[in-house]
C-alpha cells in the first residue's frame, strides 16, 4: 500500500498522525520517558498508566518512572509523548523522560499526559538528606523501612542527625515484646517540641497466639519497664504507629488488650507513680473510665494538698485519653475508697476523712464522706454530705453503686469487735440520705458481719458479708451470709441465705444479671492449705441454688478473686490473682487473671487471659463495659520494686473476645 493511500485511510477513519512510513498503532512499546521513538500512531489515548504508583525516596536520590498510554480496549498504543508535571517541584522535580529527582523531605504527585489524558498521580514521598531533619519537619525511613518518622514542623529547634539501630539490649519480660522490633532510637534522650508519629513494621508469624495484632502498642524502654502509647495498628500494612515525645529504645509490644500505666502529668513522661493511689474504679454508659483514690501531691498542677492526704478522682476517655483530674481534700486525712456511676453519668465517690468535708470533723476516729461530680467534673448541689456513723471509731467504706435513677447505694462498716457491723445506707441525687440499716443475715448476736460487697439489679441490692466469730468458736457462722432488699428495702423472699459450715469458706465478690440472678465467689474450703480452690455459686432471684453451679476452678496457693461482673447477655467475668499458669506460663509472684461462664456456668472459648510482671499484681476492681469489653483497674510490681517511683497503677480494657 502506498504512503499516499495509507494517509488518506488514516484521515478517514479520523486516526492522527501519519510519518510517512513509520509502523501502525497497535504494537508493543512501553512509553518510557518521553516515549519519542517511532511514528505516533493515530488511535485516541483512553488511559495513561505509570508505574511504579508510590515512591519513596531520600532527598538527593532518583527514580525512573514509565508512562504507557492505552486505547479503550486495553491495548498498549506506542510512539507516544508524554508531559510530566510535579505538584510540589520543592520536594519533587520530574523531567521529559519521567525521571524524577528527590529535592527535599515533603510530599509531592507527579502525573504524565497524552493526547489529553492524564494519569493518575503517583505520589512520592521524600524523606530530608541522609537521616537528618530540621526544623520545617520531614519524613524518614530506617532499616528498609522497617521504621518510619514523620516529624512534624517546628518538632526540632535545628537540624538534627537521627539514628534506628536493631537493640542489642535485655529486655525484660513483661510486658512480651514482639520479636524484631526492638529497636534503639537516637539521640538517645532527644526531646521534641511537637509529638513525632513513629510507624513500626512488625511481622504477623511473631505475634503470639494468645494476642490479637490490634492489640500491640507501641511501648518505651525506660528502666526495667515498657510504657505503652496510646497506638493505632495497621493490620494489613502490619505496622504499628504512635506519637512519641522522646527517644530511647522503643518496641511493639504484646498485652491481651489495652493497657494504660496511670501517671500524673499524663504527658508521656515520668509522672508521680508513690505519691497517690488508686483504690477503685467505674464506667459510664459511654465507655469513659473513672478512678477514685488519695494523693499527697498536686496532680493537676494547680490545686495543692489541704491536708496529709486529699481525693483523687480523674476521668478517662474510651480510648484511656485522660479528661479531666480533680483533688478534694479538707485539713486532715481524706481517702477515697469507692466510686460508682449513675445512670445519668454523675459521678459518686466515698471514703473516710479525719477532716471536715461537711458539717465538723470527728473528735475520733474517722467519719464517712460521700460527694457526687458531674461527668464535666464539677461538684453537684448538695453534695458533699458527712456522717460519723460510728463515732470513736473508724467508719470503713466498702463500696458504692450508681442506680439508673441518679441515686447512691453505699456499703460501709467499722472497726472494732462489735456484732453485725456491715450496713447499707442510700441517698438521693441532692445528697439527701433515704436510709441506713446494718446487714442482716439471720446470725447470732456473737457473729460479726465484715463487708464484702454489694451488687445492683433492676430487682434490687443483693449484700454479701462474711460472717465470722467475735470470741467463742462457731464453725457454723465461719462463711459467708447474703441479703437482697427490694426497691422499698424490704428483704426478699428466699433471703438472706448463709454457707458456713467446713465446706464454704471467705466470701470475695458477689455479682448479679438483669433478670435478678445472684453469684457468690467464695474459697471452696475454710482451711487456709486450700485457699486457692475458688467456687462460684449462683442462685435465682428467690434464692435457690441454679442448675449448673457452682463451678470450682483453683488460682494457687496465694490466688484469690477480687472482682464479678455480669454483661447484657448473661456471661459472668471473674477477676483475680493468681501464682499459676491458668492461660500461657506465669509472669512471676502471682499475675492478674479473668476468666469467663455462660450464664449456665460453662466456661467460655478464648477464656481465662492471663498477665503480670516478675512481681506481684493487684486488681481492685472489674466492670464490663457497654461494648462488652472488660475493663480494669490495679496495680502492677506490687513486691519487686522495680520501679523507681513506686508501684505502677495502671487501666486495662480486654476487648469482647
Amino acid at each position: 500500500m502506498s504512503t499516499t493511500w495509507k494517509c488518506a485511510v488514516a484521515a478517514l477513519t479520523l486516526l492522527a498522525g501519519c510519518d510517512g512510513g513509520g509502523t501502525t498503532d497497535g504494537g508493543t512499546g512501553g512509553g518510557m520517558g518521553g516515549g519519542s521513538g517511532g511514528g505516533g500512531g493515530g488511535v485516541q489515548v483512553a488511559t495513561v498508566e505509570v508505574t511504579p504508583a508510590t515512591v519513596s525516596l531520600t532527598a538527593g536520590q532518583t527514580q525512573q518512572l514509565t508512562a504507557v498510554a492505552k486505547d479503550s480496549t486495553g491495548a498498549t498504543l506506542s510512539g507516544r509523548t508524554f508531559t510530566w508535571a510535579s505538584s510540589a517541584t520543592g520536594v519533587a522535580t520530574v523531567d521529559a523522560t519521567g525521571l524524577v529527582s528527590a529535592v527535599a523531605g515533603g510530599m509531592a504527585n507527579l502525573t504524565a499526559s497524552t493526547g489529553g489524558v492524564t494519569s493518575a498521580p503517583v505520589a512520592v514521598t521524600v524523606t530530608s538528606g541522609g537521616n537528618t531533619v530540621g526544623p520545617a519537619g520531614g519524613t524518614l525511613s530506617f532499616l528498609g523501612g522497617a521504621v518510619v518518622m514523620t516529624f512534624p514542623a517546628g518538632a526540632l529547634a535545628s537540624e538534627t542527625a537521627i539514628t534506628v539501630t536493631v537493640s542489642t539490649g535485655t529486655t525484660p519480660s513483661y510486658p512480651k515484646f514482639v520479636p524484631n522490633t526492638h529497636y534503639d532510637f537516637g539521640p538517645d534522650g532527644l526531646t521534641f517540641a511537637q509529638p513525632v508519629t513513629v510507624a513500626v513494621r512488625y511481622d504477623p508469624v511473631d505475634v503470639p497466639a494468645d494476642v490479637r495484632s490490634e492489640w500491640l502498642q507501641l511501648s518505651k524502654l525506660v528502666g526495667p519497664n515498657w510504657y505503652p502509647e496510646t497506638s493505632t495498628v495497621d493490620t494489613t500494612a502490619h505496622t504499628v504507629t504512635a506519637q512519641v515525645r522522646g527517644f530511647s529504645p522503643w518496641a511493639v509490644t504484646t498485652f491481651p488488650g489495652q493497657l494504660k500505666l496511670i501517671r500524673f502529668p499524663d504527658n508521656g513522661a515520668k509522672g508521680n507513680f508513690i505519691d497517690f493511689f488508686v483504690t477503685s474504679m467505674d464506667t459510664d454508659g459511654q465507655g469513659n473510665v473513672v478512678i477514685a483514690g488519695s494523693t499527697r501531691v498536686t496532680l493537676d498542677g494547680v490545686t495543692a494538698v489541704q491536708g496529709s492526704y486529699d481525693v483523687m478522682v480523674s476521668k478517662y476517655g474510651t480510648a484511656f485519653a485522660p479528661l479531666w483530674v480533680k483533688q478534694l481534700g479538707t485539713e486532715g486525712s481524706d481517702d477515697a475508697r469507692a466510686v460508682g456511676i449513675t445512670g445519668t453519668g454523675n459521678i459518686g465517690v466515698a471514703g473516710r476523712t479525719t477532716g471536715a468535708f461537711a458539717g465538723t470533723a470527728p473528735t475520733l476516729g474517722s467519719a464517712t464522706f460521700i460527694t457526687s461530680l458531674t461527668p464535666a467534673g464539677q461538684t453537684r448541689a448538695g453534695w458533699p454530705v458527712q456522717e460519723d456513723i460510728f463515732p470513736s471509731l473508724d467508719d470503713k467504706v466498702v463500696e458504692l453503686a450508681g442506680t439508673a435513677t441518679d441515686s447512691f447505694v453505699l456499703m460501709g462498716g467499722m472497726s472494732g469487735s462489735q456484732a453485725v457491723r456491715a450496713y447499707l445506707a442510700s441517698y438521693d441525687s441532692g445528697g439527701n440520705r433515704l436510709g441506713r440499716s446494718p446487714i442482716d443475715v439471720g446470725a447470732p448476736a456473737n457473729i460479726v458481719n465484715f463487708c464484702a460487697g454489694i451488687a445492683l439489679n433492676p430487682l434490687g441490692v443483693y449484700a454479701l458479708v462474711q460472717t465470722d466469730i467475735i470470741s467463742t468458736p462457731n464453725p457454723e457462722w465461719t462463711g459467708w451470709g447474703l441479703t437482697a432488699l427490694d426497691s422499698s428495702g424490704m428483704t426478699r423472699s428466699g433471703y438472706p441465705m448463709h454457707q458456713g459450715d467446713t465446706v464454704t469458706g471467705r466470701p470475695w465478690a458477689v455479682a448479679a444479671d438483669v433478670l435478678g440472678n445472684v453469684y457468690v465467689a467464695s474459697n471452696a474450703s475454710v482451711t487456709f492449705s486450700s485457699r486457692g480452690q475458688m467456687r462460684i455459686s449462683s442462685f435465682t432471684p428467690d434464692g435457690m441454688p441454679r442448675t449448673g453451679w457452682p463451678v470450682e476452678f483453683d488460682v494457687g496457693q496465694k490466688g484469690e478473686i477480687r472482682s464479678m461482673a455480669v454483661d447484657v447477655t448473661g456471661n459472668l467475668y471473674v477477676a483475680g490473682l493468681t501464682d499459676l499458669a491458668l492461660a500461657g506460663t506465669n509472669a512471676g509472684q502471682t499475675d492478674v487473671f479473668v476468666t469467663s461462664y455462660t450464664n449456665s456456668g460453662q466456661l467460655r472459648a478464648n477464656w481465662p487471659v492471663q498477665f503480670g510482671t516478675p512481681g506481684e499484681e493487684q486488681v481492685l476492681r472489674m466492670v464490663v463495659d457497654p461494648t462488652g469489653a472488660v475493663v480494669l483497674a490495679g496495680r502492677l510490681d506490687v513486691r519487686m520494686s522495680q520501679i523507681s517511683e513506686g508501684n505502677d497503677w495502671f487501666i486495662a480494657r480486654l476487648r469482647a473476645r
